[in-house]
């Protein structure tokens, strides 16, 4: 299994969500949430659980298993939905919060997955960025990935010290077209040239001009 950081090779279980009229609370077996919290938080929630087709079947539709997270992430998610707030465990820990931005973006909590991404963004670093890029392509996410750009871009020494990374490498490898990305935000493309004509300027050259001849 990927990992949720975008590199491969960490592995995660998948936990559930028991759902019902009872307190949210977290246990070895599960993690316990009203029905109406999630579906007031995440629209994917809120088509699983209360769409018109699913209503007659509500009362057995008892446990989601959110894939991808342990029962410590889903707990975490859990807690943002009641509260807003992301655990302080969470925080701290740049893998377990890869793992809850993902979470978040499968469910499309925006909240949480904005509250994540600024704070990876925050902890970047030479070596973390490459992983940071290929998540953000992963999840598709435009702000995280060219928040991530823009810091292994900043300057031509930080951008060599991140070609030297392992990360680098096995963003090379697995996710190449991310390297025409890292280029054209080097060095952005120029405005295509107008059309060779009598006496039509250059745009990408201002002052050069052609002529038919030319």
């Amino acid at each position: 299994a990927a990992s949720a950081c975008g590199g491969g090779g960490c592995e995660e279980g998948s936990a559930s969500c028991a759902c019902g009229g009872c307190s949210a609370s977290s246990s070895d077996t599960g993690t316990r949430a009203h029905r109406l919290v999630l579906a007031a938080r995440s629209p994917v929630f809120e088509r699983m659980l209360l769409t018109s087709g699913m209503r007659e079947t509500q009362q057995s539709f008892d446990e989601i298993r959110l894939e991808g997270a342990d029962a410590r992430v889903a707990s975490w998610f859990v807690r943002f939905l009641y509260t807003d707030e992301v655990a302080v465990e969470a925080w701290d820990d740049q893998e377990a919060l890869c793992f809850l931005l993902a979470l978040a973006h499968r469910y499309q909590v925006q909240s949480l997955v904005e509250r994540c991404q600024a704070r990876l963004v925050e902890q970047l670093s030479e070596e973390s960025a490459p992983e940071r890029l290929m998540m953000a392509d992963l999840l598709d996410s435009p702000a995280l990935k060219a928040a991530v750009l823009d810091y292994i871009c900043g300057s031509h020494r930080r951008l060599a010290r991140v070609q030297a990374t392992e990360g680098f490498a096995r963003l090379a490898k697995t996710r190449p077209q991310l390297l025409g990305d890292i280029l054209a935000t080097v060095v952005p493309p120029v405005a295509k040239r107008a059309r060779v004509g009598s006496g039509v300027e250059d745009k990408a050259w201002p002052g050069r001009r052609y002529s038919a001849t030319s």
